[in-house]
C-alpha cells in the first residue's frame, strides 16, 4: 500500500505558511514580498512600467543585483543608491558611470508614486492594473487601504467595491494576513510617497462614472489600449462581471463573462457598438 503523502505547511525555499485560494488545488507561499524563490519576477513586475516605473532596471540588471545579494525584497531597491556608492558598480560587466547614474536618477524618480500603481506593483494575486484602480479609487489614500486590509486579515467583512471578486478579496486577505509582506509594506511605505488616488471629476461623457469590463478580442485595440481609453473618459474598468457593471464589451470568443452579463440583465456592446460610443464622445468635444 503506498504511504500517503502529507502536503507541507510551509514554503520550502522560506519557511513562510502555505495556503489554498477557495476552489483552488495548489498552495502557494503567502510571503509574497520577500521569498527569495520568488524574488526575481517580484522586483520585474515592482519596476515594470505600470508598477513604479524604474527604467534602467532591466531583467539583466534586476538578475545581476539579486545575485549578488543586494536585492531580497523590493524594498531593497531603495537601498541601492547607498549600495552603490559603496560598491565599484562601474568596474562590473554591463556596467558604466553613466547607467550608474541613469538608474539612480530613475530610483529617485520613482520615490512618488500614485496609489493605484503602488497597489498594482506589489504583484498581489489576482490584482491587476484594472482591480488596482479600482481599489484605489473606493479608499483613495493608502493609509486607509491598509486600514480595510488590516480589518480584512483580521477577520472582518470585506467592503463592497466594484468590479472586485471573491477571489480578489481573498487573495488581499492572505496578502495581508503575513507578516513578512507587512514588514516590506513597513518600510516601502517609510521610502515612498505614495500620493491619493483622485478621481478624474473633469470628463464629461457617457461612460464617466460607469463601470465597464472588456471581455473576449477585440479586433482594433487590445484590451489593455481599451481600458486605458475609457479610464481616460471618466470610467471605471473592473475584471469581474458583478450587479454593479454598467457595461460588458465583448469582442470575438468571449467567455463566461459575457454569459454572467446576460443572466444579470447588464448592457452588453460588442466592438462595433462600443466604437460608434465612443464617436459620440469626440464629437461633443
Amino acid at each position: 500500500m503506498p504511504e500517503e503523502y502529507v502536503f507541507p505547511s510551509h514554503c520550502p525555499s522560506c519557511g513562510s505558511t502555505l495556503s489554498r485560494a477557495p476552489g483552488e488545488v495548489a498552495m502557494r507561499c503567502t510571503a509574497e514580498l520577500s521569498c527569495q524563490a520568488q524574488v526575481l519576477e517580484r522586483v520585474k513586475h515592482f519596476v515594470s512600467r505600470d508598477g513604479l516605473n524604474i527604467v534602467g532596471l532591466g531583467e539583466k540588471q534586476i538578475e545581476f543585483f539579486c545575485n549578488a545579494s543586494y536585492i531580497s525584497n523590493v524594498a531593497d531597491i531603495f537601498s541601492l543608491r547607498e549600495k552603490i556608492s559603496h560598491m565599484n558598480l562601474s568596474a562590473e560587466h554591463g556596467w558604466g558611470e553613466k547607467s550608474i547614474a541613469l538608474l539612480i536618477d530613475a530610483i529617485n524618480a520613482s520615490t512618488t508614486v500614485k496609489l493605484s500603481n503602488f497597489i498594482f506593483a506589489l504583484g498581489i494575486r489576482f490584482i491587476g492594473k484594472g482591480a488596482a484602480k479600482l481599489i484605489a479609487e473606493h479608499y483613495r489614500s493608502y493609509s486607509a487601504w491598509v486600514r480595510a486590509m488590516t480589518s480584512l486579515a483580521n477577520g472582518e467583512d470585506p467592503d463592497n467595491i466594484h468590479g472586485i471578486g471573491l477571489k480578489s478579496v481573498e487573495s488581499l486577505r492572505a496578502f495581508f494576513s503575513s507578516e513578512d509582506n507587512l514588514r516590506v509594506l513597513q518600510t516601502l511605505e517609510e521610502k515612498l510617497n505614495i500620493l491619493d488616488e483622485i478621481e478624474n471629476t473633469e470628463t464629461a461623457s457617457p461612460i464617466s462614472g460607469k463601470t465597464i469590463v472588456f471581455t473576449g478580442v477585440l479586433e482594433n485595440m487590445s484590451r489593455n489600449e481599451a481600458a486605458k481609453y475609457a479610464e481616460t473618459l471618466g470610467a471605471r474598468v473592473g475584471n469581474t462581471v458583478t450587479t454593479k457593471t454598467d457595461i460588458l464589451v465583448a469582442g470575438s470568443n468571449s467567455g463566461s463573462k459575457l454569459d454572467t452579463a446576460r443572466k444579470l440583465g447588464i448592457q452588453v456592446m460588442n466592438e462595433s457598438e462600443w466604437k460608434d460610443l465612443l464617436k459620440t464622445v469626440s464629437n461633443s468635444e
